[in-house]
């Protein structure tokens, strides 16, 4: 989650118009009818999913932030996984400047496909994981129709 000002959007002729056009569009997404939002807030949160870099980049460039001494990296891929309203969602982020492909697993096996949300594709799970391609700086979220196993 992030804070934008809507009023230095025009600053320098504009150049943040593009970051505050994704900004509505996220909020479009997180209030709309798939109640991401309330998802967040008050999902169950689940523990168990993994995933692998199938290709791409496994860890985010090495940086050294203020303060600190010595440099360090993240995982490229982080998964934010919820279960609501029976289904189980999965917010999946790239934190590089690359393509990274990458296999998600340990999800229901009697789940046979992750409805990729806002971008009208499904994915195959099979045996419990599914593998999909994530663009650079890309978020996919997904919705799997399925209870989570107790």
């Amino acid at each position: 989650m992030f804070v934008f000002s809507y009023f230095h959007r025009n600053d320098d002729r504009g150049i943040l118009l593009p970051n505050w056009s994704r900004l509505q569009e996220a909020a479009s997404q997180i209030t709309g009818p798939e109640q991401l939002g309330s998802m967040v807030l008050y999902g169950t949160p689940l523990t168990g999913l993994s995933f692998d870099i199938l290709d791409g980049p496994t860890q985010t460039v090495s940086f050294t932030p203020t303060g600190y001494s010595e440099s360090i990296q993240f995982p490229s891929l982080h998964l934010f996984s919820q279960n609501w309203n029976g289904a189980i969602y999965i917010i999946a982020v790239n934190s590089t400047d690359q393509n990274v492909s990458a296999q998600i697993s340990n999800l229901p096996t009697s789940s046979p496909l992750a409805i990729v949300l806002f971008q009208d594709r499904v994915v195959p799970v099979i045996d419990g994981q599914f593998v999909d391609s994530f663009s650079a700086w890309g978020v996919n979220l997904y919705k799997v129709e399925n209870e989570w196993p107790q």
